[in-house]
């Protein structure tokens, strides 16, 4: 079915390195806009993110993701750099609305190794990680300018590399990868459509 993205393992090498890269820079740019005070992150946002990353990345190596795998695993370290600096630098204003998305999402961690099969933890992985945009997505409703817009793309950009750089593709390879991008990139336009409207407000 997926014969189509079996290339050549130096290829793949060549697209993961690509992928490592532009995450890299994504993750680094996202850094220089919080200390700019362009950007107020959403701590629980990524603290989710950089959990769920960590998971994500040994259930790649379990399905033989080879180096797609190890761009997930660089992708979860990015991750939890931004955790920390948004744990200082982020947003104040937390909502209990916040604290319930949280506290459902650590469950739902803390429930992922007591699931007997592989397919049913990366759903419950990964319906959790999307959950986890919503504090971003909330605070941002009302500043849509308070995220980076170019390193959120950048981040769906790379997934989309790392699902190239995939050496087996099936489902517990797969489905995470995809479903973040979808989330990187619905966040985005969310974000544009929001400027724009306030915007026309004005």
């Amino acid at each position: 079915m997926f014969e189509f993205l079996y290339f050549p393992s130096e290829i793949k090498l060549i697209i993961s390195i690509i992928a490592v890269g532009i995450s890299s820079f994504s993750v680094f740019y996202y850094i220089h806009s919080i200390f700019k005070k362009n950007v107020k992150p959403h701590y629980f946002t990524w603290l989710i993110k950089s959990i769920i990353l960590s998971i994500a990345a040994y259930s790649q190596f379990k399905g033989g993701g080879g180096y797609g795998a190890l761009f997930t695993l660089w992708a979860a370290m990015g991750a939890s750099l931004i955790t920390v600096i948004s744990y200082f630098k982020g947003i104040t204003d937390i909502k209990r609305s916040d604290k319930s998305i949280l506290a459902l999402c650590l469950f739902s961690i803390i429930l992922i190794p007591l699931l007997k099969t592989p397919f049913i933890s990366l759903i419950v992985l990964t319906i959790t990680d999307t959950s986890g945009f919503y504090p971003t997505l909330r605070k941002s409703f009302h500043n849509p300018y308070s995220d980076n817009t170019v390193s959120l793309f950048l981040f769906g950009v790379t997934n989309a590399l790392g699902i190239l750089a995939l050496q087996n593709y099936n489902f517990l390879t797969l489905f995470y990868p995809i479903a973040m991008i979808f989330s990187y990139w619905f966040t985005v336009s969310f974000l544009l459509v929001r400027r724009v409207q306030l915007r026309t407000k004005i």
